[in-house]
């Protein structure tokens, strides 16, 4: 294609459903903290060698183009569109900022906190990266934060991915392409849907052989279930506020991967179920200490998103579906938590019906443009459809370099639905849960 023709891509049913569900007070992006050897990027002053890290993400930009594309809205409709942004400046998106030296943990976590508690600008692309010196230990730190509706945890990874190695890679030319008019852009959005009628039939017929299947293992039966927790709302806890306002606190844990490995061998089931277990047994005790009653929260929810994606070259936006887990936060012995959370996550997952399921939706709300998955979306947070979220994400089993310095430790987040106070993401990495 010539850099001169019109250039536009669609987001997804579900990337549309993360820019329909923000607001001012729960922004949807994902974001990570990570804490890097800061002495191969030393410079004589004394500093972080900004212009090195400059170098390495505009040398990964062109394997990343969605980090060179804004948001259009097309006129009169709910629908958006990726287009070049012609204004792009790199400085803009990679900030450098510095804490009073010696900076400490806490001082980081809390420069997090405001940044994770500020919206996006949907005027350009959909992401920033703050390099933060002055920690000790001679380390630096990397604030990330990326628009939901841009990627998805593994999504993400994916974006990191190609910034890792000791040296950065040869920048390529960029000329954005012209964005397309509004009637070019009205009249392909037309011509998609007359043109997917025959997509829709064959996610109806994917329908009808679903429910063809056994009752019980059907992906129908799994869709139904995660569409009636979906309706009806989960247990009110001091985590689920009537209101939840714009300010951000985040918090980090690390655990010994092989110990939560260990765990899984003693007692069965696999590494997400020990995660799950986990955090609900903490959430028992936290429920305790606040003096609340923590017996009476039966059929707490978390969202648990599942990965689909099926290759490691995809290009990002969500590939997920979303599954709704009753987590025994009503118990305080731990195997009987276990068990518990084992014998939910086999019936969620059971041969992957559930996920099959969710996928046939968001497949035929993409071919309709009726937005049903935005709403279900917007619906379940007025509703406490789930009471927190948890993800797991794998990440690299060894260290690795990025930026040209070691990678020492990485923490992520989720974002935050109407009436949550609580967001838990996990990350593999080299030995270690965080």
């Amino acid at each position: 294609m010539s850099s001169h023709e019109p250039f536009f891509e669609r987001l997804s049913t579900l990337d549309h459903a993360f820019l329909a569900t923000e607001s001012e007070n729960c922004p949807m992006h994902v974001g990570a903290v990570l804490l890097l050897d800061a002495k191969p990027l030393r410079t004589e002053t004394g500093g972080v060698d900004f212009a090195a890290i400059l170098r390495f993400i505009e040398g990964a930009l062109h394997t990343e183009p969605r980090f060179t594309q804004r948001l259009h809205k097309l006129p009169g409709t709910r629908e958006h569109v990726w287009v070049d942004d012609p204004h792009f400046h790199l400085e803009y998106h990679v900030r450098h900022a510095a804490l009073p030296r010696p900076g400490d943990d806490r001082q980081l976590k809390r420069l997090a906190g405001r940044i994770f508690s500020q919206n996006l600008d949907r005027q350009r692309p959909l992401w920033e990266f703050w390099v933060v010196e002055g920690l000790e230990g001679d380390r630096f730190a990397m604030i990330c934060k990326v628009h939901h509706c841009l990627t998805d945890g593994m999504g993400a990874v994916k974006i990191l991915g190609s910034m890792i190695g000791n040296s950065p890679r040869t920048p390529k030319p960029r000329t954005p392409r012209p964005v397309p008019s509004n009637r070019a852009l009205l009249r392909a959005s037309l011509g998609r849907r007359v043109a997917s009628l025959g997509d829709v039939r064959a996610h109806l017929g994917r329908l009808r052989s679903a429910g063809g299947e056994a009752a019980a293992h059907s992906p129908l039966s799994g869709l139904f279930g995660t569409l009636k927790k979906g309706v009806t709302p989960g247990p009110k806890t001091s985590l689920n506020p009537a209101h939840v306002g714009p300010h951000r606190r985040f918090d980090t844990l690390r655990l010994d991967l092989a110990e939560m490995k260990e765990v899984k061998q003693r007692l069965g089931g696999k590494l997400n179920d020990v995660v799950l277990a986990t955090v609900a047994l903490g959430l028992h005790r936290y429920f305790r200490a606040q003096g609340e009653a923590p017996r009476l929260y039966q059929g707490f929810r978390a969202l648990v998103p599942a990965s689909v994606r099926s290759d490691d070259k995809q290009a990002l936006g969500n590939k997920v579906a979303t599954l709704i887990a009753d987590l025994p936060v009503h118990e305080s012995d731990p195997r009987t938590i276990y068990e518990l959370v084992t014998r939910e996550t086999a019936f969620l997952k059971h041969e992957s019906n559930s996920v099959r399921g969710i996928q046939i939706l968001e497949d035929l709300d993409d071919a309709l443009g009726l937005g049903a998955v935005s709403g279900a979306f917007v619906l379940a947070g007025k509703m406490r459809s789930f009471n927190t979220i948890v993800t797991n994400v794998p990440g690299p089993p060894m260290p690795v370099p990025l930026f040209g310095a070691p990678l020492l430790e990485i923490y992520g987040l989720v974002p935050l639905f109407a009436q949550q106070a609580l967001g838990i993401a996990l990350f593999s990495y080299a030995g270690h849960l965080h």
